[in-house]
């Protein structure tokens, strides 16, 4: 999922916007709200430190329960049910 994807005219802005946000639904809370952080806090630090920042939080994602979760379902092949843990 990129930061932008694609650019829509003024009338479709809003039925885009709710395709995004359907998707984002089935994605991990926990790792959206790293990402959230880690884009806030990218405008304020330089590459190194933003370089830093993205591994300390790809290592609090890799010790999650919701890791764990998403491995289970899809070699279950099943829809995750993320907790944000």
């Amino acid at each position: 999922m990129g930061l932008l994807m694609k650019v829509v005219p003024f009338e479709e802005l809003h039925s885009a916007v709710m395709g995004v946000v359907a998707e984002m639904r089935h994605k991990g809370p926990l790792s959206l709200c790293v990402a959230k952080k880690l884009l806030n806090a990218a405008l304020d630090v330089d590459l190194n430190a933003g370089l830093l920042m993205e591994n300390l939080g790809f290592g609090v994602l890799l010790d999650s329960e919701d890791k764990l979760e998403g491995i289970n379902a899809f070699l279950e092949k099943r829809s995750p049910a993320f907790q944000g843990k």
